[in-house]
């Protein structure tokens, strides 16, 4: 399940009526009541694909301390970046044809 919500073409196999009923016959494997009650909020709001406005990233594995703020926007700029790249590069290499 949480393998799921963290895979982006995954998440929305998580809304099915199957895994609901999966996700609510799982509450007595839990100890603590309140995590399963989370995960059940996040499911029945479709909170699996909501998106923050920032997150920290920690990088202390570089170097302590390490960590940089990552913007929405910046996120997107950089995904919107990389996948023009091939295009782009396609039509230097074949400026005559309609890609």
């Amino acid at each position: 399940m949480y393998f799921d919500l963290a895979t982006w073409h995954l998440i929305n196999t998580v809304y099915a009526a199957g895994r609901i009923s999966e996700l609510r016959q799982m509450k007595i494997c839990y100890a603590d009541l309140r995590q399963h009650a989370r995960l059940m909020g996040v499911d029945e709001h479709r909170l699996g694909q909501a998106e923050g406005g920032s997150t920290r990233i920690d990088l202390s594995m570089i170097e302590a301390g390490l960590e940089r703020a990552v913007q929405k926007t910046e996120t997107i700029d950089a995904i919107a970046s990389y996948l023009a790249q091939p295009r782009r590069l396609a039509h230097q290499q074949f400026p005559a044809k309609q890609l």
